[in-house]
């Protein structure tokens, strides 16, 4: 099994554009000054425990889609449920191919950004599982890797500036970890549930699971530190990481443009292969009918503005996942017994 795959793939995931611009982080965790450091623990321990469970309880059932999550769980009608959730993931492919024609607007270049990127997703995807674990081992941990040694090359030259600890600013960035974690997980089981069966003994899940999230949890908290360095005028802009990469010179500027558009690229491909793995589940289609249909209709979608949609949808699919993640706890606590050290 390509354990660097699957988690390149995951890391790909959850890195999108809000994540690598800076934008989410602002919002998240900086404005609440040391107590979103708080928050970015809370986020990492849930992501790691949570991305865990969903492996473990997929491996125990069977399950292969998002689908049978729905009907592991008891929906009597599954189907609702799963075309909102399609939908979502759909969505979140629009948001991105709509990112991807935003970065390429600077220079004019946004159609050919857009269509560009659809292309190569529709490429790797048609390539199937191999072709995807592929392209993902290497673009997921050099986002990651990327973002960590820009944030670390800030701080060296540069002094953090968070506000101290208060009890309201700790618990309010516990609270906005939880939802931020909550909805991350909310994409990734999606793909969790899609990799499953690669993983044939507990270490690997447990492998997976700790050593993705190590790499993820230190981007972030070091993006986090690195954006407090910067003055408020540049954290009220759309991309406050540019500000970061502009200040290491053109080369590292232009790779920050590369990764903020491969964050994008690989929240589509992650988001695609579940969906089109979902597609194929029963035999109707064909793997790379099913990928043709998805990247074409993310491309059509992402032509409709979804900023009033993502406010009030994003928010409900990380309370969704959040009573998901606490019946996942549930079933661990009843299934396994704590005193044989499985847990």
């Amino acid at each position: 099994m390509d354990l660097l795959g699957v988690v390149g793939l995951y890391i790909g995931g959850v890195i999108g554009a809000g994540f690598a611009s800076g934008q989410e982080l602002t919002v998240f965790f900086l404005r609440f000054g040391r107590g979103g450091l708080a928050g970015v623990l809370v986020t990492v321990a849930l992501l790691t425990v949570g991305s865990g469970l969903v492996l473990e309880f997929c491996a125990e059932r069977g399950i292969t889609s998002y689908r049978g999550l729905f009907q592991a769980f008891g929906f009597h009608r599954t189907g609702p449920f799963e075309w909102a959730y399609s939908f979502i993931l759909i969505m979140g492919n629009a948001v991105m191919l709509a990112g991807c024609a935003a970065l390429g607007a600077e220079a004019g270049w946004s159609e050919p950004y857009r269509l560009l990127t659809g292309v190569l997703l529709l490429v790797v995807l048609s390539s199937g599982r191999r072709g995807i674990l592929g392209v993902s081992r290497w673009l997921g941990p050099f986002i990651g890797l990327f973002m960590i040694v820009l944030a670390a090359k800030q701080l060296q030259s540069s002094e953090i500036k968070v506000a101290h600890f208060s009890e309201e600013s700790v618990l309010r960035g516990m609270e906005a970890g939880l939802l931020y974690a909550s909805y991350n997980l909310g994409f990734s089981v999606a793909v969790l549930a899609a990799v499953s069966g690669l993983f044939t003994r507990a270490q690997q899940r447990r492998a997976f699971a700790v050593i993705s999230n190590l790499l993820l949890g230190s981007a972030l908290l070091l993006l986090t530190l690195a954006l407090s360095t910067l003055p408020p005028h540049q954290l009220d802009v759309q991309l406050p990481v540019l500000g970061i990469a502009a200040a290491g010179g053109p080369v590292i500027l232009s790779c920050y443009r590369f990764v903020l558009w491969a964050s994008m690229y690989t929240t589509a491909l992650a988001n695609s292969f579940a969906l089109t793995g979902r597609l194929t589940e029963k035999g109707r289609l064909s793997w790379r009918w099913s990928a043709w249909w998805v990247i074409v209709f993310s491309i059509t979608l992402s032509y409709i503005g979804f900023s009033a949609l993502i406010r009030i949808v994003y928010p409900l699919l990380g309370l969704a996942v959040l009573w998901f993640f606490l019946n996942l706890i549930w079933w661990r606590w009843r299934t396994v017994k704590l005193w044989d050290g499985n847990f």
